[in-house]
């Protein structure tokens, strides 16, 4: 009971900023192109483990995300104009 009183809130406030971003429409053909890549990767899939190449994106994403992030950090940090 104090769990959920301490919860409700924040699920509320989540659900509110979700509720926020708006709804779009998809066309057939996006659908379909994306049922194309699907099935080339699917075949790549036997030569190719996909957890695999899905794990190496995301390690190779996450690292160019932290680059950019030390670096905007340090952008903002040189326009301060008291520190060198």
């Amino acid at each position: 009971m104090l769990l959920e009183t301490i919860l409700d809130p924040l699920f509320w406030l989540i659900s509110t900023m979700l509720n926020l971003i708006p709804t779009f429409e998809v066309s057939d053909s996006v659908v379909g192109s994306f049922s194309v890549i699907f099935s080339l990767l699917s075949s790549v899939g036997y030569f190719f483990p996909l957890d695999t190449f899905v794990s190496v994106v995301s390690v190779a994403l996450a690292f160019y995300a932290v680059i950019f992030t030390v670096s905007a950090v340090n952008w903002l940090i040189g326009k301060i104009p008291t520190i060198n």
